[in-house]
Parts: C-alpha cells; sequence; structure tokens
C-alpha cells in the first residue's frame, strides 16, 4: 500500500517538463473528494478539454531596494476588461535569483484587467522581496 504524507510537493527540485502532452498527469487540490483538498491526479487533456486555456508568463523586477509590495502592468492584446485572470508564482526562477527564493516568497496577488493589459498588485506575504519573479497567467 502506497504511503500519503499530508506535506507540500517540493516543486523546485521537480524536474520541469517544457511540453506537457495530453497523457501527463497532473496534481490537483480535489475540492470534491472527502476530506475536501484531498491531492489527487488528473489528466492534462482533461484540463486542456475543460479550459482551452494557455499560459502564459511575465517577469516582475521589484529592484534591488527590498520592498513588501509592487505594481506591475503586464501587456497582452488579448486581456479585454472582462477577462477573467488567473495568476499563479512560478516555481522557475528568474535570472538573477536562487532557487529557493520561489520557496521562501509567497505573494498575495491582486488582478485587474484592462483593454490590451492588466495591472497586478503583488504583496510579499512573510517580509521583503528583491529582484526579479517570474509567474504564469491564463484568461
Amino acid at each position: 500500500m502506497a504511503s500519503f504524507y499530508n506535506n507540500a510537493i517540493n516543486g523546485p527540485n521537480l524536474p520541469i517538463k517544457a511540453t506537457p502532452v495530453a497523457a501527463d498527469y497532473v496534481l490537483i487540490n480535489d475540492s470534491a473528494s472527502t476530506p475536501a483538498g484531498k491531492p489527487s491526479r488528473t489528466l492534462v487533456s482533461s484540463l486542456i478539454a475543460a479550459t482551452g486555456v494557455a499560459f502564459n508568463s511575465f517577469v516582475t523586477d521589484f529592484g534591488s531596494s527590498p520592498t513588501y509590495d509592487g505594481y506591475f502592468t503586464i501587456t497582452d492584446a488579448g486581456v479585454t476588461s472582462g477577462s477573467f485572470i488567473v495568476i499563479t508564482q512560478s516555481g522557475v526562477a528568474a535570472s538573477g535569483q536562487d532557487a529557493d527564493e520561489n520557496e521562501l516568497i509567497n505573494f498575495h496577488i491582486t488582478v485587474t484587467p484592462g483593454t490590451g493589459n492588466f495591472s497586478v498588485y503583488l504583496q510579499a506575504e512573510d517580509g521583503y522581496v528583491a529582484g526579479k519573479y517570474t509567474f504564469y497567467y491564463a484568461y
């Protein structure tokens, strides 16, 4: 019988697959499970078929002086003021950052869509940030 450990997945140390295919599995936080939130797996093909979402990325630069937060405007011609935008922090370190920066810094993310762009407010949960961070987004 397989063991289940109730702890976070060490994402930054997992290999990165550049081009997932439909037969690949991804982990999800299953809201329909008992108890709710039990980790489960699903096929990439079911996510693509269900959502039709393509992910893009952007890099933010908080500068060299430590700060708690930052406002950024991301240009994307496909975004409209009615777009529903989902953003997540990348596990891949941006240029000039150590990989463990993504383990140690989490962000509260607020996004406001516009026409051809969106505004992002990023607030560090546990202190100061500096330098570059990569994020993925979809709409």
